[in-house]
């Protein structure tokens, strides 16, 4: 299945899920949204729970919304609001193990060259990897 990344990055988005690598990037069939094919049930289901991020390609939500809908991506994604199941869900859906502290701050290393300070918990640890991907898109 055609999953879009709503999250737009220069160069796309890339996604380390488990052994599978999966990038989000605009192609010529996609013409302007930053797709993935996702066949994996599993990553699949975990794309699809963090619902401000991804989303199947074509569906109506693709439209473009309009002032009076709902609030933009920035508004939709606040990392100060998310549970710890939100948080959680995220970084599994970017190959992060949530319970090692250590792969939390390889993923912020390797892909925002950003070092976290250790001694916070590992869901504050992606709560600031949220962030910086925020302000990075902006």
């Amino acid at each position: 299945m055609i999953i879009e990344c709503t999250i737009k990055r220069k160069g796309g988005t890339v996604v380390d899920m488990n052994t599978q690598v999966y990038h989000f990037r605009e192609t010529e069939q996609t013409k302007g949204c930053h797709c993935c094919e996702v066949s994996n049930e599993e990553h699949l289901s975990k794309f699809l729970a963090i619902s401000e991020s991804y989303r199947i390609f074509g569906s109506k939500d693709d439209q473009p919304k309009n002032d009076d809908d709902e609030p933009g991506l920035d508004d939709e994604l606040d990392p100060e609001e998310m549970s710890n199941n939100e948080l959680i869900s995220w970084a599994e859906s970017k190959g992060i193990n949530p319970k090692s502290k250590q792969s939390i701050q390889d993923y912020a290393l390797t892909h925002h060259e950003a070092d976290l300070d250790h001694r916070m918990s590992p869901v504050n640890m992606i709560r600031s990897i949220i962030k910086i991907e925020l302000e990075a898109a902006e």
